[in-house]
């Protein structure tokens, strides 16, 4: 035989000790970081630090994370840039918020 009676549900009284479950009125501060440089992606081209780079250019990149290696821009996304390292030919991906932070950055190599 089959229950069709509902269940029981139990509501817990709110306590003044419970305050953390309740709603804040006022929201919450959110950390805005602001962009230390001037990075963006129009046309197919990378506005970075008052210069454009273009694909197939030759570059440096300077992080912390890899220390600095030369390179050639081999794709331009919307939000991200690609570069091949001439030492061993792999792609490395360099979100633009990335540059924008100043965590990488990207300077010109002469041919």
């Amino acid at each position: 035989m089959i229950n069709k009676e509902k269940p029981m549900l139990f509501k817990k009284p709110i306590l003044e000790h419970d305050h953390f479950m309740l709603p804040t009125s006022q929201p919450q501060p959110q950390q805005q970081q602001e962009s230390l440089y001037d990075a963006r992606i129009e046309d197919g081209k990378l506005y970075y630090d008052k210069r454009w780079f273009h694909r197939g250019q030759s570059v440096y990149i300077d992080s912390k994370e890899t220390g600095k290696f030369s390179g050639v821009v081999s794709a331009l996304g919307t939000s991200e840039i690609y570069v091949r390292k001439t030492t061993d030919h792999t792609k490395i991906r360099v979100h633009l918020s990335l540059l924008q932070k100043g965590k990488y950055t990207i300077r010109r190599r002469s041919t």
